[in-house]
């Protein structure tokens, strides 16, 4: 699965376009609610994938079918 999903967690800006990047940076410039919703929205699929709690549980299952 993607980490950056466009326009839900952030923008995917093609390789090597520096037109499409900085109309990227104009539009959140201009549009800083956009620019908190990507971080919002960031911030809560990192913690779901990443947070300690969901590591250790993955982690703990590792290590369960290893010694088994």
């Amino acid at each position: 699965e993607k980490l950056i999903q466009h326009y839900e967690s952030g923008m995917v800006i093609p390789l090597n376009n520096a037109s499409a990047l900085a109309d990227a940076v104009i539009e959140l410039k201009g549009n800083p609610d956009l620019a908190k919703t990507f971080s919002k929205n960031a911030k809560q699929k990192m913690q779901a994938i990443y947070s300690s709690e969901v590591m250790a549980k993955a982690y703990s299952a590792i290590y369960s079918a290893i010694i088994r």
